[in-house]
Parts: structure tokens; C-alpha cells; sequence
């Protein structure tokens, strides 16, 4: 009922609630530039769009999202399709046998990130289980990026390819992400549990340490 009936038409309400947003001036300048956008309307409207700053929404802005929403249904439908099992594990076509357990089980591949962090604390430190710190860092990452305002202390507003050092923090979190859902599917012992543990802690480090430290400094160069 929740993901197949009531999450979509959430996601629908936000998607109708962007549209709507996107209506309102002042919001589309992805380079942060201060620009008079009555003075670059009233260019436009006179017909000098060449160097008007501003599009209309209808047809300049929304084309482009039908464009981006066109592809993707090319080869979403392709997939669904033609290829309809192109992520599902090989283990989800094994006969069901209730006195076998699979050697290994992990999620669905957009959890594994998620589930690394819950294993990659496999040691215990003090009075602290391995399990309980596993299981709270888990838990961490799975609502840590909706404290993002919290973490990003820069009053600076710029795309991050102009923001030096959160271009490069954004970079790593990717990687960092990338590690954690490759080897979140493979099994944890040796070097993979390693691996999952360093992985794990500079997920929390760079959220937690890097990016205010960063922004921050941000701040301050701004002043």
C-alpha cells in the first residue's frame, strides 16, 4: 500500500509543487548570478532575447524537461520491455526451499550503500557492540541527508563546479557511496570487511567533519 499506492501520488503533489515553484521569478539561475530579472524580462518582451538573461516557461523552460522526461522513457520502456530482469539477482530465480538459507543475503542494490554501513563496524569499541554502532550509523545515514542545511554552513549560492572545495568533497561522497554499494553485495570477510569499514566511517566523516569544515571556511573567504 505505502510504495505502491501512496508514494507515488506524493511524488506526483512534489512534481506538481516543482512545476508550480518554477512559475515563480527568481528561482532558475543555476550560476548564482545577481541579475534584475524585471530589467531582463522587459528585454525579452521586447524582443531582444539574444541578450535577455530570462526564458519564458512555456515552451523555453518546460521543453527542456520534456526532452530529459522523453529519453528517459525511451529506454525505461526498452528496459521494461526487453530486459526486464537486467538488476535482479540471480539468486531471486532459485526454487524457494524453506530449510535452505542463502549463504549471503544483502538487499536490493540502492540499499546496499546503506546496508554496508549497518556491517562495516564489525569490532566491538568499549562497552559498545559492533551491532549497536552498526546499527545507529545505519540509521545515521538513512535520514543524514535531510539535515544537509545543517552541515552546509557557506552563504555562498554558486553551482559546485564554482565552489572549489565542495566540488571536490561532492566527488568523493559519490566515490565513497559507489564503494559502499559495490561492496555492499559482496561478502564480508578479509579485505572486503576492511574495505566496508573504512568506506563506512568517511561516509559519516564527510558529512559530519569535511563538509562544514569546508563550508565554513567558505563563509568566512566570503566575508
Amino acid at each position: 500500500m505505502l510504495h505502491v499506492c501512496l508514494l507515488p501520488i506524493v511524488i506526483i503533489m512534489v512534481i506538481a509543487v516543482h512545476f508550480y515553484t518554477l512559475r515563480i521569478p527568481h528561482v532558475n539561475n543555476l550560476e548564482g548570478e545577481e541579475i534584475d530579472f524585471e530589467l531582463e524580462a522587459e528585454k525579452y518582451l521586447k524582443g531582444d532575447t539574444v541578450n535577455s538573461k530570462v526564458i519564458p516557461f512555456w515552451p523555453g523552460f518546460l521543453s527542456k524537461d520534456f526532452f530529459y522526461v522523453s529519453l528517459f522513457m525511451i529506454f525505461f520502456f526498452y528496459l521494461v520491455s526487453f530486459h526486464f530482469n537486467f538488476a535482479m539477482d540471480p539468486i531471486n530465480f532459485d526454487p524457494a526451499n524453506a530449510a535452505k538459507t542463502p549463504t549471503h543475503i544483502y538487499p536490493e542494490w540502492y540499499f546496499l550503500w546503506q546496508y554496508e554501513i549497518l556491517r562495516g563496524f564489525f569490532f566491538d569499541i568499549g562497552p559498545l557492540k559492533a551491532a549497536d554502532i552498526g546499527a545507529l550509523a545505519m540509521a545515521f545515514a538513512g535520514i543524514s541527508l535531510f539535515f544537509m542545511p545543517l552541515y552546509d554552513r557557506s552563504d555562498v549560492v554558486a553551482p559546485a563546479h564554482k565552489r572549489k572545495g565542495f566540488f571536490v568533497w561532492f566527488w568523493l561522497l559519490i566515490i565513497d557511496l559507489i564503494i559502499l554499494t559495490v561492496y555492499g553485495k559482496l561478502p564480508p570477510t578479509g579485505f572486503n570487511a576492511w574495505i566496508g569499514f573504512f568506506s563506512s566511517v568517511g561516509f559519516l566523516v564527510l558529512l559530519l567533519v569535511v563538509l562544514p569544515i569546508i563550508t565554513i571556511r567558505e563563509r568566512k573567504a566570503n566575508k
